[in-house]
């Protein structure tokens, strides 16, 4: 393939998708002058509150200080970084996030939290830190959007 046929192939997929775009802004809706009273908002009192922060120094939940990753490492919990040390993150770096690290331990009750088999306190599956390791043979893809909602 040449330059140039790489070039049109671009402005022709780039048109496409312009032309694509346009439509959507000529939809013309029948119901309403403006368009808009389709739209509903949320009524203050079903509008969720603020989300707490998380607490990055709580300890590690219950039954967890000596558990076993998704990938069968064992947590020692003399061994342990601490999460200033591998620069740990409430938020995930696009799909690297604690749910599909290795040394992720995911809680086995309602609690939204984990462990880390080589950081100390308590981890949740939406976060992050510099050692991410990924998790080989998951069968699902975590979403880095769907924040536990009790972390900020």
């Amino acid at each position: 393939m040449t330059s140039r046929s790489r070039r049109e192939l671009l402005q022709i997929a780039g048109g496409a998708s312009l032309v694509g775009l346009s439509g959507c802004l000529f939809i013309e809706d029948t119901t309403s002058d403006t368009g808009f009273d389709r739209l509903r908002s949320v009524p203050a009192d079903q509008k969720p509150g603020p989300r707490e922060p998380f607490d990055v120094d709580q300890p590690v939940p219950d039954g967890m200080e000596e558990c076993v990753s998704i990938e069968g490492v064992e947590r020692d919990p003399d061994d342990l970084m601490s999460k200033e040390d591998v620069a740990y993150e409430t938020n995930p770096r696009n799909y690297q996030l604690c749910a599909n690290c290795s040394f992720f331990c995911p809680s086995q009750t309602t609690d939204p939290f984990g462990a880390c088999t080589e950081v100390e306190g308590a981890v949740a599956s939406q976060h992050w830190c510099a050692i991410w390791d990924p998790a080989r043979g998951l069968d699902f893809e975590p979403d880095p959007t769907s924040h536990d909602r009790s972390d900020s």
